[in-house]
């Protein structure tokens, strides 16, 4: 009985022994559980503080986009989207062979207004015009502040004479509008506007803004407050094989075919002209200006007897006096040469 006694406390004693082993395993995974509440619950307070930065640099990587692209007075993008933006739209309108117009704007004499009523005025005209652009024109169009109150609209599938038709609506809304700002208001005011388009010009970006800030010259020219454009038509060319036998009868030609204005500075034979991609030598006689400089109000361009057009060069026409001429235009012929080059052609040439 002593032994069965015995035996009996040593397993009664193992057993404590083992359920305290059991309680402490229960009490440490209790303790774990606890941890690893308090870490989850740790961790989405982390996620969640993570979320808020999160949310914090998004937001503030879109209004830095906003910093970069906009321009704060107008809410219009600024020149520096403009900058990115206009190669890819126009290699779209190229790819596409749809027309891209390109629309430089101009505030006439706000210097006046900023020296007469203040900045304030001025700032509530370049407001004002900018609402004026957003609320006009079509949601596929994009206007820019270009700089100062220079603006410049970019509107796709759109040509020279559509965009023309356009912006001269919007001259016509903006003369019609009285202004006020704090301390006085303001009578009716204008602009002028310079337009091309991808068919009237090379295909490098800069020169469909160079073409349209032209046009924009040519208006301030003109007497401002009017939409200029440069509008390059099939019907307006000139292809015959051989060169004119004098100025008369080039400036007859092209009264012929219906062109108001014929303005030509000088004659150059055999000269090399560097146009946007290639260099070679126009046995031509080269008009420094433009031929038949204008029909019905608009410039026009003429191609070279093989289609090829110039690009812009300098000086321009405009340096000579010819109103509304952006473009060296170059027509090649056949067969011409400095031997057969009338010395006196210049002189018959209208004075600059």
């Amino acid at each position: 009985r002593s032994l069965l006694a015995a035996r009996a406390r040593y397993q009664a004693a193992a057993l404590q022994t083992e359920l305290l082993k059991l309680q402490h395993q229960l009490e440490d995974n209790e303790a774990k559980r606890r941890d690893t509440e308090r870490a989850r619950a740790d961790l989405a307070l982390a996620n969640e503080a993570l979320q808020r930065k999160v949310a914090e640099v998004q937001s503030l990587q879109a209004a830095l986009r906003e910093q970069a692209t906009l321009d704060a007075l107008t809410g219009l993008f600024n020149r520096r989207h403009l900058n990115d933006t206009l190669p890819a739209m126009q290699a779209l309108a190229l790819r596409d062979k749809r027309p891209l117009a390109a629309v430089v704007i101009d505030l006439d004499k706000f210097k006046a207004v900023n020296d007469t009523h203040g900045h304030p005025a001025g700032d509530c005209l370049l407001a004002d015009f900018g609402r004026l652009l957003r609320a006009q024109l079509r949601r596929s169009d994009m206007a820019f502040r270009y700089g100062g109150e220079e603006f410049c609209l970019l509107l796709p599938n759109t040509t020279a004479a559509a965009a023309r038709s356009k912006v001269e609506g919007l001259l016509a809304t903006w003369r019609a509008q009285r202004f006020s700002f704090e301390g006085g208001t303001l009578d009716s005011q204008s602009f002028s506007a310079g337009v091309a388009d991808t068919v009237g010009v090379p295909t490098a970006p800069a020169a469909l803004l160079y073409a349209a800030d032209n046009q924009l010259l040519a208006a301030k020219r003109a007497g401002r407050s009017r939409v200029q454009a440069l509008m390059t038509l099939d019907g307006d060319t000139m292809t015959d094989s051989r060169p004119p036998a004098s100025f008369a009868e080039f400036q007859a030609d092209a009264t012929a075919q219906g062109f108001d204005e014929v303005v030509v500075r000088e004659w150059e034979p055999d000269q090399v002209l560097q146009t946007h991609s290639h260099t070679f030598q126009v046995k031509a006689w080269v008009v420094r200006g433009e031929f038949a400089l204008t029909s019905g109000g608009n410039t026009r361009r003429l191609r070279a007897g093989d289609g090829f057009e110039l690009e812009p060069g300098t000086p321009h026409a405009e340096s000579y006096g010819s109103e509304g001429a952006t473009f060296w235009v170059a027509r090649r012929h056949v067969k011409a040469s400095a031997s057969t080059a009338p010395a006196a052609e210049s002189a018959t040439s209208p004075a600059p």
